[in-house]
């Protein structure tokens, strides 16, 4: 089983490590909204119904549509975040993340 769908295993965990290194960017950067968004597209909209069709369509790739359609939606979410981050303004965040540290801190002295 693994001989014969190797590459297209191969293709879906790249498409993963993509789209992980993608979406750890934007959550770390605190764009949850952004990320939520892309999470639903590229694996509702596209991984789950390109699996479906590819395995049990016309194509009727079985095994390797799922795959197949997996690695597709994983790939869209790496673009999709990738065209984010290519967009995102990061003096903002750097603005937004000072002032979330510094309520933070006020919270923090307060109770104590």
């Amino acid at each position: 089983l693994l001989q014969r769908n190797w590459l297209i295993l191969t293709f879906c965990i790249a498409g993963t490590a993509l789209s992980q290194g993608t979406a750890a960017a934007l959550d770390g950067a605190a764009a949850v909204r952004s990320l939520a968004a892309i999470v639903v597209t590229g694996s509702w909209c596209i991984g789950l119904p390109m699996s479906a069709f590819l395995a049990f369509g016309p194509p009727g790739l079985r095994l390797r549509g799922i795959w197949l359609g997996l690695a597709s939606g994983e790939l869209a979410k790496a673009i999709i975040a990738g065209i984010t981050l290519s967009r995102f303004d990061w003096s903002q965040a750097a603005v937004d993340a000072r002032q979330r540290s510094e309520v933070a801190e006020m919270t923090t002295l307060s109770q104590s």
